[in-house]
């Protein structure tokens, strides 16, 4: 579950104000890491507390995890990091499929719900990225992290 955890690996990508849970500060947000520290992880609270914990999540060296994913999910090897949102403009060029193994094809962004689906060419998608930087990916189903940017 949460062995050989090192959060410094899986937090090192982590935008601050990532969403956190432990029961010593209830709902927190990353701050960032530290280098040179045997507690390297750093957050806050709402009420403006912060607190460091140890690589494995612990508050005390010889405790045990107490910083978590969020309240009810707290196995560290099912955490994934939010995929970056990304922020089109009406008819911005884009690259659009809904599943891994299927090809990318281009269209014109129109918008995207609060659900997270894209509207592209008045059809529904998944996934959406920019053209521009991923020109290469068109008619492929390769991942923007195998050469492209997702950025």
């Amino acid at each position: 579950m949460n062995e050989n955890l090192d959060l410094t690996k899986i937090l090192k990508d982590a935008p601050k104000g990532l969403k956190l849970y432990s029961p010593i500060l209830g709902e927190c947000e990353f701050r960032g890491l530290t280098t040179g520290s045997d507690k390297p992880v750093l957050v806050w609270n709402k009420a403006s507390l912060w607190a460091a914990f140890t690589a494995d999540g612990k508050w005390f060296e010889h405790g045990e995890c107490v910083l978590f994913p969020s309240r009810e999910q707290r196995d560290w090897s099912k955490f994934r990091l939010p995929k970056p949102v990304h922020h089109f403009q009406p008819f911005e060029r884009v690259l659009v499929r809904d599943t891994e193994d299927q090809d990318w094809v281009a269209a014109l962004f129109s918008h995207c719900t609060d659900k997270g689906v894209f509207y592209a060419s008045c059809e529904s998608w998944s996934q959406c990225i920019p053209y521009a930087g991923n020109e290469h990916l068109l008619g492929t189903a390769d991942s923007p992290e195998e050469g492209g940017s997702d950025d």
